[in-house]
């Protein structure tokens, strides 16, 4: 059974982040931060600036919306990958980050803007394995060290 999705303190709010202001009930952390980074680009459109962008998601506490969590629970899980809170916040990262790009062609700034998407090192196990990588966070092995890298210019 997994935990209430949707319980104070982490991805909904009250947050409990320092300078980050809490939203309405029910607001999703992935979603307010995309929003606030779109708000940025469309007031900088003008300018050259630099954005950095470090979500929390998918980081413990593990949230994810319960539309998303219901939706991820009607599939089956397979080689370690069967945790459908974590895939909704994965879900929610992946379109929030579309969302971004998005913003960045919606405002012109497509043709003249790097963006690099990476992650931390490796995920933890008991929660995403790695497979066919040996162990996850943490740990030396390939499971801890390789990571994503895109870079779009």
């Amino acid at each position: 059974m997994q935990k209430e999705t949707q319980s104070k303190g982490g991805y909904f709010p009250p947050y409990k982040i320092d300078n980050i202001t809490n939203g309405e009930n029910g607001e999703y952390l992935t979603d307010r931060l995309t929003n606030e980074a779109i708000s940025y680009i469309e007031k900088n459109k003008d300018t050259t600036f630099f954005l950095y962008m470090p979500y929390y998601t998918v980081h413990t506490p593990i949230m994810g919306k319960k539309e998303l969590v219901a939706k991820f629970e009607a599939k089956s899980g397979q080689n370690g990958q069967n945790r459908p809170d974590y895939a909704a916040m994965v879900y929610s990262m992946d379109q929030n980050v579309g969302k971004l790009l998005h913003a960045l062609k919606q405002n012109n700034l497509e043709e003249n803007t790097v963006v690099i998407f990476t992650s931390d090192n490796g995920g933890i196990r008991a929660i995403s394995e790695q497979n066919p990588l040996r162990a996850g966070k943490g740990s030396y092995y390939e499971g801890g060290i390789r990571v994503p890298l895109i870079i779009k210019w």
